[in-house]
């Protein structure tokens, strides 16, 4: 962990609309803008939204988190300022970035109380509200995806809240580590069977392991 304190710097929601992304048109509520206060769920922030149910939102994505340490990296690779919501989060956090958050690693933040259960795994649409086709291929390649975070406990939560490490995972896998094996850099079988001995981890985060230890078994 570092010894910086983490803060909440944005927090951001967004409603679902229609959008063309490079020629394609689709629904999404990734345009998630500043808000000064929310109610945490279940399943996420009042007044945010979820246009693909299947690959967004639930328990185990109930909150999406970004550090803010990245986002000079992309303004200088697309070019432009980015503003805090770019990646489609709904916190923006400073000082947690993917090695030191962990596999179920839980936070008090305002209120509320969560846990990291899975890195973010980033899509088309993200590459589309960046203008940026590039973006799933870098966060693959530098491990910037941010993470996932379920809720233990509902709360409020606003800009500018302390979020404070109340239990750390015995286990110390960080969400670095899951994106070097998600995406292949690490493909021993001790590094999968490391995910997946940790019981706090997604469920859709353990398929996708389990499919590629499977394929490595087989080659």
């Amino acid at each position: 962990m570092t010894d910086s304190p983490i803060q909440v710097v944005a927090l951001n929601v967004g409603q679902t609309t229609a959008v063309v992304y490079h020629g394609r048109a689709t629904t999404t509520a990734g345009d998630k803008r500043p808000v000064a206060a929310a109610w945490l769920g279940p399943e996420g922030f009042d007044g945010d939204a979820q246009a693909d149910r299947q690959n967004h939102g639930g328990p185990d994505k109930a909150v999406c988190a970004y550090p803010s340490e990245h986002y000079p990296y992309w303004q200088a690779q697309v070019g432009r300022a980015l503003a805090f919501g770019a990646f489609s989060e709904n916190l923006t956090l400073a000082g947690l970035t993917e090695s030191e958050a962990h596999l179920g690693d839980i936070y008090s933040v305002g209120e509320a109380v969560v846990q990291v259960c899975q890195p973010r795994i980033p899509c088309y649409k993200l590459a589309g509200r960046l203008d940026y086709p590039e973006a799933p291929d870098l966060i693959q390649v530098t491990g910037k995806s941010g993470f996932c975070l379920r809720v233990r406990q509902p709360g409020q939560v606003h800009t500018g809240d302390a979020v404070t490490l109340i239990e750390a995972h015995p286990a110390a896998v960080s969400i670095q580590f899951v994106n070097e094996v998600l995406y292949r850099h690490k493909t021993d079988r001790a590094s999968y069977e490391a995910i997946l001995a940790v019981d706090a981890a997604a469920v859709v985060l353990r398929k996708i392991i389990r499919r590629q230890l499977q394929r490595e078994l087989a080659e």
